[in-house]
């Protein structure tokens, strides 16, 4: 069957093996010295593929040029160590290639980020598609050096393919032999590093290079300023303005005034800016800001006292005297800039005076100067960036006015106008003509024509100013497709010294030669004055001594340069917003962590179970609120930038260097909360352009990651309880079975251009994963070519397939924040559909904006696959952004690869660093310290006969060196189906023919009948998993002949089957709660047909529809292979319900069973997710359960041998995550003893028509926990 007209030409048959983040038998190192490398490259095979876009150039698991408008080529890079400080250079010693003319190359596509899925839109540089020479010009490369950690590596980059547009050629890279040379570097002490395993898969030359490893250390070291206090106080404050806290005040947060000498107070400020993303940039220092301090002299803080400073907004005008203008600032994360208050020991500074008497006669009198007003709301955001807020849309044919006020103009004066626009069109809208329009209170100012969507500052000077109520229009003349954002106004204009509500900033004048200048404030009519000079608004002086008139304010100063000034009555000073008591943890004094669980305050005591379980994996694993990060490093602003800089600073400076950092909290780019959220969402906020891995980024010369950041999207603290505990549970308590060795693959089809979804998808299964695992397969392009009525059924198989569970997983294709495919494969409703409980696996979404979790209130499917009550994964990658198919390709092989082929066993963190090095758009949703555990292949299977014969019975045998204790599955497969695609043969895995099981110690045998309906070939398997308590083995037995058949024996009769609600046997009529697990037991002798089938032929129907494919959820009985039982979790609707199952046996008869049932309940009792916090205990514990319903319940404590030592009884359990404190005494009140214990959580649900002590349900839950002293 061939599926699309794709023309497919061989163009190298040189590779041996894939190339992976290792040495592989591609690549070879010839030479390693203290000095130079020298390596051989022979590239792997490279495939060309015309489509109407163009020609595809495409590698394996390769990287690509990515300079949008220029071809797309394969590229490979290498990393090599080399020494600190040294020089370095490349040269090629041999190069073979070979030529192939071909029609263009693609260019690299522009990703558009749209809903429901991104695209990807070509459009060539045409001045270099006429140019007549290769890209890229060397072949090959030696980029920056950077350090990843303490390791300097320097990039290689070798193209594979080099174009010549004029020429219409490809120059295909053969082979290539090249040496790098460097300085000689100094051997030091090897120390290993706590992710060694990183370097030796990056590295080409790791057992040289890692004698090199240095890096200076303590760039980041800064005293703790925090220290010279026991406590300090927080002052919030927006608005620009003199600020006051007085006795009451002081008061108000619990203090005794009278406790302090007011002569002690000190005011800190950082500045109100952001830090510089830049980590060569030098940090805001916390400086000891002047205040004035009324009533101080007596040493007593006195009802009368009271403290003055000045503060500024963290967005404000400042002025540039270099090009002497105003520039606007705005401080895109906070409008909150905060003040650090303390008192004790020596005095503080104080705010130095300045006598403003008029006593010169003959002073310069300016009457005006030049302020600026920037007019601007932040409510509309169609890009959804944090940095591409915009006021509001204005469609063709549209207007807006934008009225604002003006007080002390000069209306006789210029004033310039400066409008910040942008002007875009739909979709596919070519050939769109822009016109815009802008007045100012009735006379036009601008009316331009654009031809090209585009950013624009519109500027204008105008004498048209009023004084009071102004109205700017502004008007879209475009065509019909035209659409026009407005941004922002600023306004520069003269004003008069006039003060407006007894207030006034205002400068000396513009231009100006230095003397005496006298202002004279008039209009000002209330209150004593204060008047503050703010020229350095850190060290602000009070002016004393000026002339007040009922009417005006005047004061003289000797001015040399331009100076600014703020001036307010005593009475009209303004309160900061808050004022409380800070928490500081002197984080810069700290030992420093490896593993750290930055949480926003609200989580905190949730992420404590992972903290305390993450001590068997690391030395010093730490959880730290986010608050305190602001607080220590960005002195109390909200400024993600921070937590890089706390994470660099515990790199640099601490004993225990981090390695691993969980985010635990949702972010949103809505930083400011401009779309008016009652409840905001923004707990841990995301950089700009939502890279978490940039905050694992430590080095300012590079942009390699060096700590492994994940992170976990809670709302609440129940959500995060939640979240923490199936963690835990899931590595403290796996739930093994066949499904830890399953994999899941989903691929796109090719009716989108951008990706060979099918082709890698195919080479992922067969380069990088196992062959013992069982992979299972949905290809679009196979469903829509091969039955394309079965098209709508593969949302259905893949619901299925996630709800039997599996380990990990990869879809490659188009894919949207909700949606994975252009034919919506999965939307983000049927995630709630999975139901796999805790048959949770990683999944990585190859495509374009399923990770994007920063859109306010709106969850992506790769977050939200984290927080599903019943199920979903236990951790996502997934891009926040648009992405390229040939990068993501990259990461999936390499990732996979690392985990499933290395030896290792690496976390996700290093998996994912080792496939993708650079900080990236892709977001790792889970714990990057969390290992995904695969099994050890030690089993050997042998099979009698040694093919599958239709209605044969097949005796297989297993046995393995290893000790083992437990059990063992033992699964056979028909056939993979193939079928063709562009010229290959891709392949849908074999389906499962038997599950069976048996209770294993080293060696077991099972037999099994071979169905008589199979898919026949050369590719049958028969797979054994098998686990204990503490280990998971496997084994293959694979290329197995399935075909042919045998007489069959005389049978007419179909399975028995038995339905059950957990022990009881179901009749008709019936109650049962509305979501329960059926359970239905099937026998026949010649065993169960569980080969799924479309329509399935194991069926359960609910009321007449069918529900699900049974055979996924079957299983024999152990050491059956005649009777078995499938286990399902149903949800019914109030009422009667009726319930069918159909079946088969192997040689096809056909038996089904039908009951009613009767809903009982809304829902049924259960107890998750059960532990205590602390554990081991010393003194007390929390004890934390999660409830299905509401509930009574009681928990008791008992021995070791069952003596019931303590009772908590009439807990209110609530639906949800419940905690309990116990204080660890018995009920007699004494501490209870060093040792283990067990505790028993008890439930009790009751109907709504009984009273309450009545039960309607109970359920019940048995842990342990450890007092130790």
């Amino acid at each position: 069957m061939r599926l699309s007209p794709t023309e497919t030409l061989v163009l190298s048959l040189l590779a041996l093996f894939p190339f992976c983040a290792t040495v592989s038998e591609e690549l070879r190192v010839l030479e390693s010295t203290d000095s130079h490398l020298t390596f051989e490259f022979v590239p792997d095979t490279l495939s060309l593929q015309v489509r109407d876009e163009g020609t595809y150039v495409r590698g394996r698991a390769c990287e690509y040029t990515r300079e949008v408008g220029k071809p797309l080529l394969p590229i490979r890079t290498l990393y090599v160590g080399i020494p600190p400080n040294s020089s370095y250079r490349v040269e090629v010693l041999k190069i073979e290639s070979e030529t192939k003319q071909t029609r263009d190359v693609v260019p690299v596509p522009e990703v558009i980020s749209l809903q429901p899925v991104s695209e990807c839109r070509f459009r060539r540089d045409p001045e270099f598609y006429m140019a007549n020479q290769y890209y890229p010009e060397a072949p090959i490369r030696a980029d920056s050096a950077s350090y990843l950690r303490e390791q300097r590596i320097l990039p290689i980059t070798i193209p594979l393919v080099r174009y010549n547009p004029g020429e219409g050629s490809l120059m295909i890279l053969t082979l290539m032999r090249a040496r790098v040379i460097f300085s000689p570097g100094t051997h030091r002490l090897w120390r290993p590093d706590p992710m060694e395993e990183v370097f030796r898969a990056l590295l080409l030359n790791y057992e040289q290079a890692r004698l090199w490893r240095a890096r200076p250390v303590g760039k980041t070291k800064r005293d703790d300023p925090f220290i010279q206090s026991n406590f300090w106080y927080k002052l919030s404050i927006e608005t620009e303005g003199v600020y006051k806290v007085g006795y009451e005040r002081i008061k108000s947060l619990g203090i005794d005034p009278a406790s302090i000498d007011p002569r002690t107070l000190k005011l800190y400020n950082g500045g109100g800016k952001p830090l510089p993303r830049d980590l060569d940039e030098p940090r805001p220092s916390f400086r000891q800001v002047p205040v004035w301090v009324e009533g101080e002299s007596d040493g007593r803080f006195d009802s009368s006292d009271y403290l003055l400073f000045y503060a500024m907004s963290p967005s404000r005008w400042e002025y540039d005297s270099t090009p002497a203008e105003y520039v606007y600032f705005e401080n895109p994360y906070t409008d909150v800039n905060v003040f650090w208050l303390t008192w004790g020991g020596e005095e503080g500074l104080r705010m130095g005076t300045v006598d403003g008497s008029p006593s010169d006669p003959n002073p310069v009198t300016p009457s005006d100067y030049v302020t600026p007003l920037r007019i601007e709301e932040n409510r509309s955001n169609p890009l959804k960036e944090a940095d591409k807020w915009e006021w509001e849309v204005i469609e063709s044919a549209g207007e807006r006015k934008y009225r604002f006020d003006l007080h002390g103009v000069q209306t006789d004066s210029l004033a310039h106008l400066r409008a910040r626009l942008r002007t875009s069109q739909p979709r596919n809208a070519d050939d769109v003509v822009h016109r815009v329009r802008i007045s100012l209170n009735g006379y036009t100012l601008v009316d331009t024509t654009l031809d090209n969507p585009a950013a624009l500052q519109l500027e204008a000077w105008t004498n048209t100013l009023l004084e009071g109520e102004n109205e700017l229009q502004v008007q879209n003349l475009g065509d019909g497709n035209s659409i026009l954002n407005v941004d922002f106004f600023e306004i520069t204009y003269t004003r008069e010294y006039r003060a407006w509500l007894n207030q006034l900033a205002f400068t000396s004048p513009p231009a100006f030669v230095p003397g005496t200048y006298e202002f004279e404030i008039s209009e000002f009519t209330s209150g004593e004055p204060l008047l503050v000079d703010v020229t350095d608004p850190l060290a602000p002086h009070m002016i004393i001594n000026c002339d007040v008139s009922a009417a005006s304010v005047r004061f003289q100063r000797q001015i040399d340069t331009r100076r600014f000034y703020h001036l307010c009555s005593r009475d009209a000073v303004r309160t900061p917003l808050h004022m409380e008591l800070a928490d500081v943890v002197h984080l810069r004094s700290s030992p420093g962590a490896d593993y750290i669980a930055l949480v926003h305050d609200d989580f905190f005591y949730a992420v404590q179970a992972l903290v305390s379980w993450r001590r068997q994996q690391f030395q010093n694993p730490m959880a730290v609120r986010l608050s305190s990060v602001y607080d220590e490093f960005s002195w109390g602003l909200q400024d993600p930038t921070a937590i890089r800089d706390f994470i660099k600073y515990f790199y640099d400076n601490g004993m225990y260097k981090p390695t691993h950092c969980l985010l635990v909290g949702d972010g949103t780019y809505d930083y400011k909360n401009y779309l008016g959220q009652t409840y905001s969402d923004n707990f841990i906020p995301p950089t700009t352009g939502c890279r978490d891995n940039w905050y694992g980024q430590i080095d300012p010369d590079d942009a390699l990651r060096d700590v492994c950041i994940g992170r976990i999207n809670p709302h609440s603290p129940q959500e995060a309880q939640s979240m923490i505990a199936r963690m835990v549970e899931y590595e403290s308590k796996p739930n093994r079975g066949f499904w830890r060795n399953k994999v899941l693959l989903l691929a796109d089809n090719l009716i989108e251009p951008g990706g060979d979804f099918p082709r890698d998808t195919e080479l992922l299964a067969r380069d990088h994963i196992p062959n013992h695992f069982d992979i299972r397969k949905i290809h679009l392009v196979y469903k829509l070519y091969n039955d394309p009525e079965e098209w709508s059924t593969a949302t259905e198989d893949a619901i299925q397939e996630w709800r039997a569970g599996f380990l990990a997983g990869c879809y490659m294709g188009h894919g949207g924040p909700h949606t994975v495919a252009n034919e919506q494969l999965l939307l983000y409703k049927d995630i709630f559909s999975f139901r796999n409980e805790t048959r949770l696996p990683f999944f990585y979404f190859a495509s374009c904006d399923i990770g994007r979790f920063d859109v306010p209130d709106d969850p992506c499917v790769g977050e939200q696959l984290l927080k599903l009550d019943d199920g979903g994964a236990i951790a996502v990658l997934a891009a926040s952004r648009g992405t390229y198919h040939e990068d993501n390709n990259q990461v999936a092989s390499l990732l996979f690869h690392e985990m499933f082929i290395d030896q290792q066993s690496p976390t996700l963190g290093e998996a994912f660093l080792v496939a993708k090095p650079q900080v990236s758009v892709h977001t790792l949703f889970g714990d990057p310290a969390m290992r995904i555990v695969k099994p050890t292949p030690s089993i050997t299977i042998s099979a009698t006969p040694d093919s599958l014969v239709r209605r044969s019975w097949v005796h297989v045998n297993i046995s393995t060196p290893q000790t083992v204790s437990g059990y063992a599955n033992i699964y056979a497969f028909d056939s993979a189906e193939p079928y063709e695609y562009d010229s290959d043969t891709l392949h849908i895995t074999g389906t499962p023919i038997f599950k069976g099981t048996v209770a294993f110690d080293g060696a077991d045998t099972l037999s099994f009948m071979v169905p008589g309906q199979l898919e026949e070939g050369d590719l049958g398997r028969i797979v054994s998993y098998a686990w204990s308590d503490t280990r998971e083995l496997v084994g293959l037995l694979d290329s197995l002949k399935v075909g042919g058949s045998v007489p069959t024996p005389p049978d007419s009769v179909g399975p028995s089957i038995v339905l059950f609600e957990g022990s009881r046997v179901l009749q008709d009529e019936d109650f049962v709660p509305q979501t329960f697990e059926l359970v239905g037991v099937c026998e026949d002798e010649s065993g169960i047909y569980i080969i799924p089938r479309r329509p399935p032929w194991f069926l359960l129907e609910v009321n007449g529809y069918a529900e699900a494919d049974l055979s996924r959820y079957f299983t024999y009985d152990v050491g059956s292979n005649t009777r078995g039982r499938f286990v399902y979790r149903l949800r019914l609707d109030d009422g009667e319900n009726t319930v069918r199952v159909v079946a088969r046996d192997n040689l096809l008869e056909r038996s089904s069973k039908e009951i009613k049932l009767q809903v009982s309940s809304p829902s049924e009792l259960a107890i998750r997710y059960a532990f205590n916090y602390p554990n081991p205990i010393s003194d007390w514990t929390y004890f934390n359960f999660y409830l299905t319903q509401g509930a009574e319940c009681e928990i008791k404590v008992f021995t070791i041998s069952g003596r019931l030592i303590r009772t908590i009884p009439d807990i209110r359990g609530e639906v949800g995550q419940n905690q309990v404190f116990w204080d660890g005494r018995d009920s007699d009140g004494d501490s209870i003893a060093n040792g283990v214990y067990i505790y028993k959580i008890i439930a009790r649900s009751h109907s709504d028509e009984s009273e309450w002590g009545k039960v309607s349900a109970e359920a019940s839950i048995v842990e342990k926990l450890v007092v130790m002293r």
